[in-house]
């Protein structure tokens, strides 16, 4: 339970950042979700440097955050997947 509940949250945090941004390269529907709602992320590859832009390749998510108990900038904590690992839950 705790961890579809830190994905909300990283989801609605995610989107709430790219909402202030001119060029959305991330956002979610519903925008503003209730815990146990689905939640469908979009990523559009066009935007920012664009260096997936018409890739053909299949790109997953990884998630996680940076806490107080974080040792370092990239010592993440509640990670679902593992880096490198392709995981088709978490295909974008």
């Amino acid at each position: 339970m705790f961890q579809k509940q830190l994905r909300l949250l990283l989801i609605l945090l995610l989107a709430a950042t790219s909402h202030a941004l001119t060029a959305q390269i991330v956002w979610t529907d519903p925008y503003f979700a209730k815990p146990g709602d689905p939640v469908t992320v979009f990523y559009d590859a066009s935007q920012g440097t664009a260096g997936l832009k018409d890739c053909g390749c299949t790109v997953y998510i990884h998630t996680g955050v940076i806490t107080s108990q974080s040792l370092s900038s990239s010592d993440w904590k509640n990670v679902v997947t593992t880096w490198g690992i392709a995981n088709t839950s978490w295909e974008m």
